[in-house]
């Protein structure tokens, strides 16, 4: 029962890394209108969480391989959710590239500019 436990806690942590990440994101990028910027808290979010989780199954599980599993997942876990940070930066910042058209003309110094 505890070992089911700890690993729902183990996931549980990935899907908090997700949704933290992906609405740190949203919310900066929204404030501010730089891709980067916004991509970069986000991902130090996600690496700071998954950091923790890394070293808590670590720290707490007996078994070799199932520890040297845990921190491959989450590192897999760290690349997946900045790629589907970015994605989502990304649909969001071409939104806003399309809404500052004129005229069939877009304004792409707008994008680096903010």
């Amino acid at each position: 029962m505890i070992e089911e436990i700890r690993v729902l806690l183990y996931f549980s942590l990935m899907i908090l890394s997700l949704i933290g990440s992906l609405f740190l994101a949203i919310f900066l990028f929204n404030k501010s209108y730089k891709l980067w910027s916004s991509f970069f808290a986000a991902t130090i979010v996600n690496i700071l969480i998954l950091a923790l989780s890394s070293y808590w199954w670590f720290a707490t599980e007996t078994d070799g391989i199932s520890a040297g599993l845990g921190l491959l997942y989450n590192r897999i876990a760290i690349a997946v959710i900045a790629v589907i940070t970015f994605v989502s930066l990304a649909v969001l910042n071409q939104k806003r590239f399309k809404k500052l058209s004129f005229n069939g003309h877009r304004f792409i110094s707008s994008i680096f500019i903010g």
